[in-house]
């Protein structure tokens, strides 16, 4: 009985294995777009990018998509939105690239992660509980942040937020277990929030007008 059990879940990994794919997008690959890319993926699909400009907001709808971009070459995107429009979810994570004018949205699904890219005039947004248990860490921000929004337990860590209005906001009940080892730098507010938590540690702040604003929900 034992030694069928392992087959069948042997069989089911290699299956789930077998069935993920990695969509390459570029100027000289089968898609142009990342959206076209989106449009033919499968939930537990990858897609790769190559370095580029990419005017586009990409929206992706009942899919659970990774994104990473080209090693070093940070391809540009003005953004990405994780939208529900039905009872299957959308998640996914984002490593990897320049985000220029709209950021990332997450709306319902938790536990993505966003790491390794450049935000410019635009933030990181992640609301509702079922959105939680995310990792943003080792970003850099220009006149953008990170806003949180009754989502529970997420990790910001290693981000630098530079010239931003708010640079991390914690609204209506939303929650960290870490949020560590960044960097404010000449923001009107660095971190905005109801009250102090523990995790709110190790940080750096450099001529904020505002380090720390307490009372905002």
């Amino acid at each position: 009985m034992k030694r069928i059990l392992i087959a069948i879940i042997t069989f089911l990994l290699l299956t789930s294995l077998a069935s993920a794919a990695t969509l390459n997008v570029g100027s000289h690959e089968k898609y142009k777009t990342i959206q076209k890319a989106v449009n033919s993926a499968h939930s537990g699909d990858t897609i790769y990018v190559k370095s580029g400009t990419y005017k586009e907001y990409v929206l992706i709808k009942n899919k659970n998509l990774d994104f990473i971009g080209e090693k070093g070459k940070y391809p540009s995107v003005y953004g990405f939105e994780f939208d529900q429009s039905s009872t299957d979810a959308s998640c996914g994570d984002i490593n990897g690239f320049k985000i220029v004018k709209t950021g990332i949205q997450y709306d319902i699904v938790g536990t993505n992660i966003v790491r390794n890219n450049y935000f410019t005039n635009c933030s990181v947004s992640l609301g509702g509980q079922t959105c939680s248990n995310n990792v943003i860490m080792n970003n850099q921000f220009t006149n953008g942040g990170i806003a949180l929004y009754e989502c529970y337990d997420n990790v910001v860590t290693g981000n630098k937020i530079t010239k931003s209005k708010i640079g991390l906001g914690l609204y209506e009940g939303a929650t960290c277990s870490s949020i560590t080892k960044n960097t404010f730098s000449y923001c009107q507010v660095g971190v905005a929030l109801y009250e102090i938590p523990d995790c709110l540690i190790g940080n750096t702040y450099i001529k904020n007008k505002v380090n720390i604003k307490t009372g905002v929900y």
